[in-house]
């Protein structure tokens, strides 16, 4: 059974110019300057405040681009340099069906990411609002929601992300404030994964205990359990969270992970268990272990 969720509305605030569509072609129209709309798409990589004003970021790579289009996701037009394009470049141009337009080289030297040379292929995408009240995950088996809070890197909410997808997690909830879903190092280290996954940005806890509330009144009641990434305090007074081990995951379960859970978190959820770690470990790697647990238990 398909996911099914809410989206709020494409924006479509500032549109950049508008050029001329057409199909890769060593000789016809190529944009040999740098012009306003490239200079649009250049702000988007490294500017989240345009990609927001925009609703607009940039997707690089055979693996990200082929994603995005399998899961359907809303692309503007691609745009591809000029002059010796690689075969997936110019498959995904000729079987796509999207508007197309051609940098020269130096130009399309613009999209690059830093540290990457200069691509053959970039979409210009819209980001997506989804609504998280109104959201059913499948029914197929109890769902795992993922809710991160406060990611501080973009890479790290990619990672996330990606680790998120393949435990088989119905969504993920970004909650407060952090790092932005549409940031180059998020795209890239999701490695396709924000494409499949509906994802969610919250203000905080209060939308996710009403999102539990919402789904116990429809009957799929949801265990709210935190994730302490490093081991107790030995000395701490108090049973304090117990091993992840203990836990019986057999039911729908909203997860909660983050550098550092804050006391509200530690307030409002069931359980909050830790990982059989002897120092911390990064959010998506005690992710990644937590995940593993719930699907070996699962399966198990």
């Amino acid at each position: 059974m398909a996911r099914r969720c809410r989206s709020g509305p494409v924006r479509h605030r500032a549109r950049p110019p508008r050029l001329p569509d057409h199909r890769p072609r060593e000789t016809g129209f190529a944009v040999t300057t740098r012009s306003a709309a490239v200079g649009d798409w250049q702000a988007y990589l490294t500017n989240r405040s345009r990609r927001q004003r925009d609703g607009r970021f940039l997707i690089h790579g055979h693996e990200l681009l082929t994603a995005a289009i399998a899961h359907g996701w809303p692309i503007e037009r691609l745009v591809y340099r000029l002059g010796g394009l690689s075969s997936w470049a110019r498959e995904t141009l000729d079987s796509s069906g999207l508007p197309s337009v051609g940098l020269v080289p130096e130009v399309m030297a613009d999209l690059a990411e830093p540290g990457y040379g200069v691509p053959d292929l970039v979409a210009v995408a819209h980001t997506r609002q989804y609504t998280l009240a109104g959201f059913v995950p499948d029914a197929a088996e109890p769902p795992v929601l993922v809710v991160v809070e406060r990611p501080t890197g973009a890479a790290q909410l990619g990672a996330i992300l990606r680790s998120a997808q393949a435990f088989g997690a119905a969504a993920v909830v970004v909650s407060g404030s952090g790092a932005d879903l549409y940031d180059p190092q998020c795209v890239r280290a999701s490695a396709g994964a924000l494409f499949a996954l509906p994802v969610f940005r919250v203000s905080g806890a209060g939308a996710v205990t009403a999102y539990r509330a919402e789904r116990a009144a429809a009957g799929q009641a949801m265990a709210l359990v935190g994730v302490a990434a490093a081991h107790p305090d030995p000395h701490a007074n108090g049973a304090g969270p117990r091993e992840i081990a203990a836990y019986d995951f057999n039911a729908a379960t909203v997860l909660v992970v983050g550098d550092e859970l804050g006391e509200t978190w530690h307030r409002i959820c069931d359980d909050v268990v830790h990982l059989p770690v002897v120092a911390g470990l990064p959010t998506p790697c005690a992710l990644s272990v937590a995940l593993y647990e719930i699907a070996r238990r699962r399966q198990g």
